[in-house]
């Protein structure tokens, strides 16, 4: 009978795990039959795009191209839709390079930072030059179209782009006033020809320190992959462009890109991952309604990435980080950290800060110099970042200024999420952060954050809630490690598999309050609307500085408020 039971018990174990692996095992076979019978669509594909290619030039010979090449006119949709799954993993050739038929060409130009007195443009055009025209508008208003537009005075820059770039440009408008409505023209040069981009209108950021009147409205977010779960993707980037100038700017903390690790890592391999996404037309669109400022994470160099805190060194940095400054940073503020920083270490300071009125913000960057420990006493930020952060929180973030403060992290903050590549898995420098946060005389902060894909609230102390925001545009992920090692109830004195001894080393940290938080299901579609609103009540001496935060489902239709959470404190004035 014992020898019958432990068959039945071995039958039972086999079936339940053909049952549990079979779905695996076949996808997976499915996938490596999709590889090998995708070869006729990638031969029509190629074909596909050779004869856009060719029907393309023949209409920028031609006089009567009245428009510059718009994005949409492109391949972008038909390779980020129905091609996605397989053509990931081709390697995709620029005009300039050979072997393989073209499959992405990029020629666009967008408005990408504004602050108080400077404005920034980004564009990249192989074909010849980028203008842009801008004037303040005297009486104009954000959003006047352009036969409203009565400008004062046209200040122009012209730029002819070179390989050495990769063709791409950043125009630097300075000595603009604060406060200020700007009319702006973008053109592009084609065969020669200059032709009308894009025009719109932008405001100047109110001078830091000061209170301004009008509410702060922006958005926050990490992780698009728009279409590559069909068409169901893309939505909540449409939601986003729908906000138009009613958002002052958007602040995108990482994985703009997802790189393919198993290609090498090259500036050129990286660049194509670029071009697919400044071509697709739910971006463009929504970086066309407000300015967008960047921050890398992991998967603009490779997954999970961590530099061992000398980038100097990483085989793969250096070749990400020229692209990525190519096509991104370098329209990004300007890092101007407030010390001299050697200059064998300024090269690789991507973290900045900028102001809003008395809303001030550090942008950082946990990537360059992150060291990964297994004792959880790495780092993320490094001694430089950690000496802009400490003087930024004592000089900007003080409540006798009536400030309020948000800290930017790529990476979620809280233990939302327990993966050790994140904050949790550097608790002894996360502690000293939340210790400079919460240290007598600063003003609230707001931790800003992304990459686990997933939102939600949570309260770090008292003064300091973090507002997490992943994907603006992808896919649910589910981690199934994700169980809090630390924080787990012993049941009947057994200790968790990964309990490691030296964790209690660090001291106690407990679970963080969670007001809200929403995981979506598993590589289902997904995307949220992060938007935050700040704004300043004066009544007779007191001011009353208020933060809320409303997390919207993108991909419900119409777009579904799931969650808002207040804070507020007030102060006398001097």
């Amino acid at each position: 009978m014992l020898a019958m039971r432990q068959a039945s018990e071995k039958t039972l174990l086999v079936v339940f795990l053909l049952l549990v692996l079979y779905p695996v095992i076949h996808d997976q076979l499915a996938s490596k039959e999709n590889v090998i019978s995708a070869e006729p669509y990638i031969a029509r594909l190629e074909a596909d795009m050779a004869a856009m290619k060719n029907s393309l030039k023949q209409k920028l010979s031609g006089s009567s191209r009245s428009a510059a090449p718009h994005p949409e006119d492109w391949d972008a949709p038909l390779w980020e839709g129905e091609f996605f799954s397989w053509t990931d993993s081709l390697s995709l050739r620029d005009p300039k390079l050979e072997n393989r038929p073209s499959l992405v060409v990029l020629v666009t130009a967008l408005l990408r930072t504004v602050l108080q007195k400077e404005a920034k443009f980004w564009g990249r055009n192989p074909w010849g030059g980028i203008r842009v025209h801008i004037a303040p508008l005297h009486g104009g208003k954000l959003g006047d179209k352009r036969k409203s537009w009565v400008p004062l005075q046209w200040t122009t820059q012209t730029v002819h782009t070179t390989n050495a770039t990769d063709f791409t440009t950043v125009m630097q408008f300075t000595s603009l006033t604060p406060t200020t409505v700007y009319a702006y023209v973008i053109l592009l040069q084609i065969n020669g020809t200059w032709h009308t981009h894009y025009e719109a209108t932008f405001k100047t950021f109110p001078e830091a320190g000061t209170l301004f009147s009008s509410p702060l409205v922006f958005g926050f977010g990490s992780c698009i992959t728009p279409n590559n779960r069909g068409t169901a993707t893309g939505a909540s980037l449409r939601l986003l462009s729908s906000w138009g100038n009613a958002l002052q700017f958007f602040l995108f903390i990482g994985d703009f890109i997802y790189f393919w690790d198993e290609l090498p890592h090259t500036t050129d391999e990286y660049n194509r991952y670029y071009y697919r996404r400044l071509m697709t037309r739910e971006v463009v669109n929504a970086m066309r309604a407000h300015p967008w400022m960047f921050q890398f994470d992991d998967h603009e160099v490779h997954n999970d990435y961590s530099s061992g805190g000398d980038p100097s060194t990483h085989p793969y940095h250096a070749p990400a980080m020229v692209a990525w400054d190519n096509m991104i940073a370098r329209a990004n503020p300007t890092p101007n950290p407030p010390f001299t920083v050697p200059a064998v270490d300024m090269p690789y300071v991507r973290w900045y800060t900028y102001s809003h009125g008395n809303a001030h913000f550090f942008v950082a960057d946990v990537r360059s110099f992150k060291v990964h420990t297994k004792d959880l006493t790495g780092q993320l930020l490094g001694e430089h970042q950690m000496r802009g952060l400490k003087h930024w929180l004592s000089t900007m973030c003080r409540k006798d200024t009536l400030s309020w403060c948000f800290f930017v992290s790529p990476t979620i903050f809280t233990h939302g999420s327990y993966r050790t590549d994140l904050w949790f898995g550097n608790m002894k420098e996360q502690n000293e952060v939340v210790k400079l946060m919460t240290a007598p005389g600063v003003c609230p902060v707001s931790i800003l954050s992304g990459d686990s894909h997933m939102a939600g609230a949570y309260e770090v102390a008292p003064s300091v809630h973090e507002f997490t925001c992943s994907p603006v545009d992808a896919f649910g992920l589910f981690y199934p490690w994700a169980v809090p090692p630390r924080f787990a109830k012993f049941k009947k004195g057994k200790r968790p598999k990964n309990f490691d001894w030296s964790w209690p080393k660090l001291g106690d940290l407990a679970p963080p309050k969670a007001f809200f938080q929403h995981i979506p299901r598993h590589l289902a579609p997904a995307g949220f609307n992060c938007i935050i609103e700040m704004n300043n009540t004066i009544k007779g001496n007191e001011v009353t500085v208020n933060v809320r935060f409303d997390l919207i489902d993108g991909h419900a239709k119409g777009g579904r408020l799931l969650h808002t959470h207040h804070q507020a404190y007030s102060a006398k004035l001097k």
